[in-house]
């Protein structure tokens, strides 16, 4: 054995017996840290998806939707408030798209127009009204406008294009959407883009 490597290997020694505490720690600080970001990260995911119900309305009834933001842009307070009612559902076979050709109904899929009735309070925008079907199960369709309806919420004239500026006075909307086939749908959700409130309409 040589006097280089017994100088060696007490210098590892003394590294390991030296930095002991601290290889200990750096393992439970990385999983003490990936725990604290899965929660962030959970709490994130749940208080973005919609958990917060404002309304709901038996059949025939309408529900009050009502929410403010602050404008990144202008850092104003921007107020969305209107009334819906459910109007009905019926069989659909194509699904319109804004500022596109129509698309139709998926096969193995079933497709329902929706068709609401609307009154706005005030200046409020519904340019990203969504529109939500929701069946015995649970299962949601239509999040996040699968089929760029958008504005789901806004009339469409008689060639199938939709206003985009918020009618004044009453009006009603019919967007499509597609949900898998067989599905019984028991209610109707309607939110805004962004929004985790939604108010849900009974399907009769």
């Amino acid at each position: 054995m040589t006097a280089g490597g017994d100088q060696h290997r007490r210098r590892a020694a003394t590294w390991w017996r030296r930095n002991r505490v601290w290889l200990v720690l750096v393992p439970v600080a990385v999983v003490a840290g990936l725990g604290a970001s899965s929660y962030r990260l959970q709490d994130f995911w749940w208080e973005a998806d919609l958990r917060h119900r404002l309304a709901h309305a038996a059949p025939g009834d309408p529900a009050r939707y009502t929410d403010s933001y602050e404008d990144p842009f202008t850092f104003e307070t921007v107020t969305t408030d209107f009334r819906v009612r459910l109007e009905g559902l019926s069989p659909a076979t194509l699904v319109p798209r804004w500022n596109d050709d129509p698309l139709p109904v998926p096969e193995g899929s079933d497709g329902y127009r929706v068709t609401l009735a609307f009154e706005r309070a005030g200046e409020s925008n519904l340019y990203g009204c969504q529109v939500i079907l929701v069946d015995t199960d649970g299962n949601r369709y239509g999040d996040g406008d699968p089929f760029r309806q958008m504005p789901q919420c806004h009339p469409a004239g008689d060639d199938g294009s939709v206003e985009l500026e918020t009618p004044r006075t009453p009006w009603s909307a019919a967007p499509v959407v597609v949900t898998a086939a067989g599905a019984e749908i028991t209610q109707v959700w309607v939110t805004m883009d962004g929004s985790n409130r939604y108010v849900s309409l009974e399907v009769p």
